[in-house]
């Protein structure tokens, strides 16, 4: 059987719009596009356009993947394990998402690497110091909530 659920007034005819207002009806009647099947008197242009540039999309999405994995590849293949070890450790640094990747740790193992300037009383020191630190930043002075990257927090230190 089946049973007509109405009409929806769209913008853009796109396939991802015309999916989007599709599944927003469907859901708004406690349906899954699983459950359903369609009819279109006008050559299921439209119809067909989802599907086609649905799967070009899913193969853009798998092809960028492809492209980033091989370009991890040529990374790791260019700098040694102690130059990408430091590159993940910077980026414990980001502001980004109220300094949600800080980790102290990190920051002290790249202190380790100058170790004439951190001997072992300095580098207790700067751990007390980093812990004070993103206590103030995440919890006490909300001028640092919020920041887009280095660049915003460097302005805001200043």
């Amino acid at each position: 059987m089946e049973v007509f659920i109405g009409l929806v007034h769209v913008k853009d005819t796109s396939a991802l719009s015309l999916k989007k207002a599709i599944v927003d009806v469907l859901a708004h009647h406690s349906l899954t596009l699983a459950y359903v099947r369609g009819q279109c008197y006008d050559g299921a242009s439209n119809m067909q356009g989802i599907t086609n540039d649905l799967n070009v999309l899913l193969q853009k999405k798998e092809q960028d993947i492809a492209n980033a994995m091989i370009l991890l590849q040529e990374l790791n293949d260019r700098f040694s394990e102690v130059t990408s070890d430091l590159l993940n450790d910077v980026a414990c640094l980001n502001p980004i998402d109220t300094f949600f990747s800080f980790d102290i740790q990190k920051i002290l193992m790249m202190a380790k690497l100058y170790p004439d300037d951190f001997d072992k009383f300095n580098m207790r020191v700067l751990e007390n110091q980093l812990v004070n630190y993103i206590i103030d930043v995440r919890d006490i002075d909300k001028r640092f909530s919020n920041l887009d990257g280095l660049g915003e927090l460097s302005r805001k230190l200043v």
